[in-house]
């Protein structure tokens, strides 16, 4: 790279902060502590050539949805910058908790961080150590980077590393946004919950090796926000004084348009968001007079934890598989999971070891339902009109034929499966056909009985029952005629430890009006008691509770108290799944497959 300058503004900020130092906001245990700054470590850090760039968006004509409302980005314009070196990474929790524990202590703690006090600092709370730094005011961030020798990036600093000198539309390139490039919100559901350890996105690198540039959390930057001029600079600092600070870079809960590198917003310095952090540039060494050295954190003794949920945060799911198109059913099989995806017409395995999901079976037309037995996967196929048995290595075998093959159950070496006519069974002995119905909405199986819900579209002929395994007569349990206002059944399950049915009601035409209905055996009727999250469906029973999807989250709900909880955020499921202790889902929306310990 090119020489790396001097910069006596920095400089003399540093001095600055030695200053605040010896005027008291360092804690006083830490006086002692030497040496109480880091070495830089150039190896952490990507170099920037001296060089010029186009900063900001070119003038467009005004659309509903365009560029050319972030008017904050205009006009674009030639900066001119010698060359500095910007950290590979956000700075870590770890890393701001070795800054509190040396230099700032309570100054710059706050609750609301990952972090936790012990007897001589801080430590991050267990778990998070690789996490982003967040919730730090600008002084913060401002601090932490002349402690560690270095300054906060200008934005122009900023946008040159993000956009390289061809101007690029995001930090990897031009191509759109997508989860695995970053951590954001994609309009529907967020990539994460929350932040990822820093580098957790590879493919959403800088040509140069600069990570989570977009996404993850956004970052503040030295400049007060201001308009943009359309004169040539050379080594901008931004307006001389202001109200707000830059912030760049967009974080995890923040649309695709603040992921791009000309994006831009100003924000009130005292704020601490979940969504803001930083990192560093460094231009010259030998300019504070700090002593530095190798730094250790504190022994784990002692330690407090913090009241704010970050201290005993909530299950977040972990994914089991990403990449995947229009994930669906998905079962539990010799130690692996099986993923149908109706748009790819494939099934999936998923082992345990790498998560990777790996094409099993293939050359599906329009697959519709996945089951296991136990021994053997089946899944139906609408589209070719035939269930099959998958053998070893993905081979299909036709097990039987027929039009509208859809839902499906299996156990024991008996499938059960729906098509146009109704019911049916498949068995050593050939197909028995159950119950003739139409246009079943579920089906599950529970000891010796089928339970299912039809509703084919006209008023009265709704129906929740049931039918024994090995055939006989259809029991109903609930009929069109005593559900009330046009409301569909779809989804049931059978409880046998509680003796109850618990089926899903649908008002017709208003997807968000589904209630939750229960028919205790013998009881005689049926009655509704919670209504549930809208779009609920795909019910799934275990341990006496419910699992479920609705339009943006995954429900688990318990009859007992008829409390809710939201296991799945913003997940929008096709499938579920429970075994050794995990429950797993299918994310329709974002192609992925979520384990969360039941």
């Amino acid at each position: 790279m090119a020489h790396v300058r001097p910069h006596p503004p920095r400089a003399l900020l540093r001095a600055g902060l030695l200053c605040a130092l010896s005027a008291g906001w360092v804690a006083a245990w830490a006086a002692d502590k030497q040496p109480t700054a880091p070495v830089v470590d150039l190896d952490a850090m990507v170099l920037i050539d001296d060089g010029t760039f186009r900063m900001g968006t070119e003038e467009q004509t005004a659309s509903d949805y365009g560029d050319a409302w972030f008017i904050n980005q205009l006009p674009d314009h030639d900066v001119t910058l010698e060359g500095y070196a910007i950290d590979t990474m956000e700075v870590s929790v770890e890393q701001f908790a070795l800054f509190l524990t040396h230099a700032a202590g309570e100054y710059h703690y706050h609750p609301d961080q990952p972090i936790e006090r012990v007897t001589d600092g801080y430590l991050p709370i267990p778990g998070r150590e690789d996490e982003p730094i967040r919730f730090v005011t600008w002084e913060a961030a401002h601090h932490y980077c002349l402690w560690a020798g270095k300054a906060l990036p200008t934005e122009a600093q900023w946008e040159r590393a993000a956009a390289g000198e061809e101007g690029r539309t995001y930090p990897w390139g031009d191509d759109g946004a997508s989860c695995t490039r970053a951590s954001y919100f994609t309009g529907t559901s967020y990539c994460n919950d929350g932040p990822q350890p820093v580098g957790s996105h590879p493919d959403g690198d800088t040509p140069d090796g600069v990570a989570d540039m977009g996404g993850n959390v956004a970052e503040w930057v030295a400049d007060y926000y201001g308009e943009y001029g359309s004169d040539s600079l050379s080594n901008p600092t931004g307006p001389g004084e202001g109200t707000l600070r830059v912030v760049r870079g967009g974080g995890f809960n923040e649309g695709a348009k603040w992921v791009r590198t000309r994006a831009r917003r100003g924000v009130d310095p005292e704020v601490r968001s979940a969504g803001i952090g930083l990192r560093c540039v460094f231009e010259t060494e030998g300019t504070d007079g700090a002593l530095r050295g190798t730094l250790t954190p504190p022994a784990d003794e002692g330690r407090q934890a913090t009241d704010r949920p970050l201290a005993d945060p909530l299950a977040v799911p972990e994914i089991l598989a990403r990449g995947m198109t229009s994930p669906t059913s998905v079962v539990r099989l010799d130690g692996a999971w099986y993923v149908l995806d109706v748009s790819e017409g494939v099934i999936f395995e998923i082992g345990e070891s790498d998560g990777v999901p790996a094409v099993f079976a293939e050359g599906l037309e329009s697959p519709a339902d996945l089951a296991t037995d136990g021994a053997d996967l089946y899944v139906t196929d609408t589209g070719a009109e035939a269930l099959y048995r998958v053998g070893a290595g993905g081979s299909l075998e036709i097990l039987a034929t027929g039009a509208g093959l859809g839902l499906l159950v299996a156990d024991g070496g008996e499938v059960f499966y729906v098509d146009e006519d109704g019911i049916h069974r498949h068995d050593g002995d050939g197909i028995t056909p159950l119950a003739a119905l139409t246009s079943v909405t579920d089906l599950t199986l529970a000891g010796d009985d089928l339970y299912f819900s039809s509703a084919d579209g006209t008023e009265g002929d709704e129906q929740v029952g049931r039918v024994h395994r090995s055939g006989g007569a259809v029991e109903t349990l609930a009929v069109g005629s005593d559900m009330t206002n046009s409301y569909d059944p779809m989804g049931v399950v059978h409880d046998e430890a509680e003796a109850t049915t618990y089926f899903l009601m649908r008002k017709d035409g208003w997807p968000s009006n589904v209630e939750l209905c229960e028919f205790p055996d013998g009881a005689g009727s049926f009655s509704c008691f919670a209504h549930a999250p809208p779009k609920a469906g795909y019910p799934l029973l275990h341990d006496g509770q419910l699992l479920m999807a609705s339009q943006y989250n995954v429900i688990r709900m318990d009859p007992a108290d008829e409390t809710y909880r939201v296991v799945g955020p913003l997940s929008e499921s096709r499938g579920f799944a429970v075994a050794d202790g995990w429950m797993v889902w299918t994310d329709v929306d974002d192609g992925r497959l979520y384990q969360l310990e039941w």
